[in-house]
């Protein structure tokens, strides 16, 4: 089943004081600070609890409703039409889709969705854990070192210089950029991840990161950590389509230099939504595999980066972008590794499924030692000026 319970939303009068009681009565930590929140998340190690401000007086009937997450929205739309709910309306937003239905008896609730493979929604459960974090590692492309030049030479790196990589994974970005200045902090929601960040750490003989368990909420809170001193740069490889970037940019302002800034790095379109052939007949055959089509592209598609330079010149960054492009050679075991690496545990093939799995990947993309793959590894760069 492609669903499962993400959040209970609790429909507020008064939104700060129900995150102050409900904050310290579970113990959650809530995903923002602003005022004039309309929506916050309110984020726990398993759990999430929403707050949703209501413009009219609430009622018993409408106090709360669920959140469930789907990796495929519009089957379970359909199945539970199926079983008797109704559909209310769809709010179609890449940032924010969701299908407002209700039950037999009336009751509302929301089918969120959270593509598969390699997609997500702000405050879920990534499911990056465990063997997950290992398949990351083996194998996600690492960057060229000309990307790590062109980010050196926006910030002006210097070896006096501090860069926070925001949801770093196992240290794809962190560990060359740690050859340029004085440290890095790794931030990753996920410990499993830092754990095996740490290991790579350590392989690399790279002493100057330090690994951080948060999520991009947490930023603002990192400045005490290191003494309020400004940093270089803020730099989130791959990443950023997990979170609430318009609020993260501005959030990024007051902790940077001049001259120093935000980039957002994206690593290569997902394997399954390439030009070539090969990538056109594994799309389909993951298709039929989980029963839902990855549409998901993470970020690297023209709408999701224009709409990132945009966010980013509101926040009072001057923006320019890059790019660097390469050819990677995979075979066969790298693409069933790379498709792993993507999904949340609880959706990996069962081990006694995976040699069947790996024999269909072969049979839809043919029988072949090695396959070209096209790598664009696309920046964004947001500088604060001088």
């Amino acid at each position: 089943m492609a669903i499962r319970l993400g959040s209970t939303v609790i429909n507020c009068a008064d939104m700060e004081l129900m995150t102050r009681f409900w904050s310290q009565a579970l113990h959650l930590v809530p995903s923002s600070a602003e005022d004039g929140d309309d929506f916050r998340v309110l984020r726990g190690d398993r759990v999430n609890l929403s707050l949703q401000l209501s413009r009219t007086p609430v009622s018993a009937r409408d106090q709360m409703h669920l959140d469930l997450y789907s990796g495929d929205q519009a089957a379970e739309v359909r199945r539970l039409t199926g079983l008797g709910a109704a559909v209310v309306r769809h709010h179609d937003d890449p940032e924010d889709d969701y299908v407002v239905m209700t039950d037999p008896e009336g009751n509302q609730f929301c089918v969120c969705a959270v593509a598969v493979p390699g997609g997500g929604a702000a405050g879920t459960d990534l499911g990056f854990r465990g063997e997950v974090a290992d398949l990351y590692h083996r194998y996600r492309h690492g960057y060229p070192p000309a990307v790590i030049d062109v980010l050196a030479d926006a910030f002006e790196l210097t070896a006096q210089d501090l860069v926070v990589d925001l949801g770093c994974g196992t240290g794809q970005l962190a560990l060359p950029i740690a050859g340029r200045v004085r440290a890095v902090i790794g931030v990753d929601p996920e410990p499993d991840m830092l754990q095996r960040a740490r290991q790579a750490a350590r392989d690399a003989g790279v002493s100057n990161v330090s690994w951080m368990l948060g999520a991009d909420t947490d930023l603002p809170a990192l400045g005490g950590l290191y003494g309020g001193k400004p940093v270089a740069a803020v730099t989130i490889g791959q990443a950023l389509h997990w979170m609430r970037h318009e609020e993260l940019f501005r959030s990024v302002v007051p902790l940077v230099r001049p001259g120093g800034g935000v980039a957002v790095v994206t690593n290569g379109t997902p394997l399954w939504l390439q030009e070539s052939a090969w990538s056109r007949a594994l799309s389909e055959f993951l298709e039929r595999w989980f029963g839902a089509k990855p549409t998901n592209p993470c970020g690297t598609d023209e709408p999701s980066q224009r709409k990132y330079a945009e966010a980013l010149a509101r926040a009072g960054f001057e923006v320019s972008g890059a790019a660097v492009d390469y050819v990677a050679e995979l075979s066969l075991d790298q693409i069933v590794g790379g498709i792993y690496s993507a999904l949340p545990v609880d959706r990996l093939p069962a081990p006694d499924q995976r040699p069947a799995f790996a024999e269909q990947v072969r049979a839809a993309v043919g029988a072949r030692d090695r396959f070209a793959e096209p790598v664009r590894v696309a920046m964004l760069i947001g500088r604060i000026p001088r």
